[in-house]
């Protein structure tokens, strides 16, 4: 007789059969069943039925074991499931509720790309959020920001590196103007360097016709000033 907690143990299970007749001497005579997916789970044809009723049982207790989800730890969200909460059937609803959940964060997330997309790469829609942006340095001469923009951030950025790369036009414009300066001014320096060579040779020399008048010319005498920078 069995042990278990809660059966009957009594000596009237038996008496209710005249004879009792043993689980032992009982034999499964239906077809020989066989689980694709454990052949060890099998029920043969002419077994007795407390083989059968073993097999049985610790058939359901094994899946007793597998869909047992109450010692699952929800990391992620530890107030997800309450503990007395923890069945298969609440954990598949509560799946079933979060891919929805999900599916519509997702929609909304393809609506947000297409009202903020203008551009296809690779035929995958490249998210184009509008920004309001001040082009007031590359539109206006004062430089002033009148109105902000509200433009693509990939027409945006377009139009800065354009403001960049004119701005650098003009430095490198500027850049030349004053190296041609400064080129024309080292000419310039270079044309009064010779001049002044040039004043003084001839300074030089009309010192030398001075002095040659007051020496060789009787009674003349002959006052020349010269600038005597030289």
């Amino acid at each position: 007789m069995s042990n278990c907690p809660g059966c009957d143990n009594s000596s009237t299970t038996y008496s209710r059969c005249n004879p009792p007749v043993s689980t032992n001497c009982v034999f499964y005579q239906g077809d020989s069943k066989v689980c694709p997916n454990d052949t060890a789970f099998t029920i043969c044809k002419g077994d007795n039925l407390s083989n059968v009723q073993e097999i049985l049982f610790d058939g359901i207790c094994d899946l007793k074991a597998l869909i047992n989800v109450s010692d699952i730890q929800f990391t992620c969200s530890p107030g997800w499931i309450s503990s007395n909460q923890k069945t298969l059937h609440k954990l598949l609803e509560e799946i079933t509720k979060l891919d929805c959940e999900y599916n519509t964060i997702v929609d909304g997330l393809n609506l947000l790309v297409q009202g903020q997309t203008s551009t296809v790469y690779n035929n995958i829609p490249v998210i184009d959020p509008f920004v309001e942006v001040c082009l007031g340095c590359c539109v206006t001469p004062s430089g002033a920001c009148n109105t902000p923009s509200v433009l693509h951030l990939s027409d945006a950025l377009n139009k800065i590196a354009s403001c960049i790369c004119n701005l650098r036009a003009r430095v490198d414009a500027a850049e030349t103007k004053a190296n041609n300066a400064f080129t024309n001014s080292e000419q310039a320096l270079d044309l009064y360097e010779n001049l002044d060579s040039k004043y003084c040779i001839l300074n030089s020399q009309i010192n030398q016709v001075v002095a040659y008048i007051n020496q060789n010319i009787t009674g003349t005498t002959l006052v020349l000033t010269v600038p005597t920078t030289c």
